[in-house]
């Protein structure tokens, strides 16, 4: 407990920097980085008075002042699972140029193959759920659309909400074309996903069009 003591001292000194110790860093980083950490120290109650059980609350004490930074991080299925894969090519590289067969980059590929489809599937959900998104904004629009037309509502305001419903399905459709041409070739598993992601997004684009009774010229591009 007293080198950490020390430690902490250092921390506080403004001269102090990650390079005067590992320790300070790691301490550093404990204390007040997007972290939270817990302090356990097991006291002897027969050693009450020894040198290190006051030091050990001394510590507790100033770890109580220190305060750690959240930071908000957006995960990026997408570039996560490139990572993984460069990190699987690399990986199958070595064990292919290797003459005896090595155990541990054999379970390290297993480990990244496993983690790679949970990404996957995560990367799935999250698109399931942006789906979902979609199907509630056309209930919700068709639901406002009833209500005004039992209300005796303005045809006007009838159309208004169904434009606003295609613009919305063209502008879901037009961003997922460009992603799809943006990215180009890849494995056939995605390109399906992203294919019928894009199916879709027409379909439903078509249905309300039709429902609608107007087709704004961009709609009909979309639609071809």
């Amino acid at each position: 407990v007293s080198p950490l003591l020390k430690v902490l001292d250092q921390m506080k000194t403004p001269a102090a920097t990650d390079d005067n110790s590992l320790l300070l860093a790691l301490l550093k980083e404990a204390l007040t980085g997007n972290i939270r950490t817990y302090l356990i120290y097991c006291i002897n109650p027969q050693g009450l008075l020894d040198v290190e059980t006051p030091s050990a609350l001394d510590l507790a004490q100033r770890v109580r002042g220190c305060a750690t930074k959240a930071q908000a991080v957006r995960w990026n299925p997408k570039q996560t699972e490139r990572g993984i894969r460069e990190g699987i090519m690399e990986l199958q590289t070595i064990i292919m140029s290797q003459r005896d067969s090595d155990v541990h980059s054999i379970h390290k590929l297993a480990e990244m193959t496993q983690n790679l489809q949970m990404v996957k599937n995560q990367s799935w959900k999250k698109k399931r759920e942006e789906s979902e998104k979609i199907k509630a904004k056309i209930k919700s629009c068709k639901s406002s659309q009833s209500n005004q037309q039992i209300s005796g509502g303005r045809h006007a305001d009838h159309n208004t909400e169904s434009t606003e419903t295609v613009k919305y399905l063209q502008e879901q459709l037009r961003q997922e074309i460009e992603e799809h041409l943006r990215e180009g070739r890849g494995s056939a598993e995605k390109v399906q996903e992203k294919v019928a992601r894009i199916q879709q997004l027409k379909e439903a684009l078509r249905e309300e069009t039709l429902k609608s009774g107007v087709v704004p010229e961009e709609s009909q591009l979309c639609l071809q």
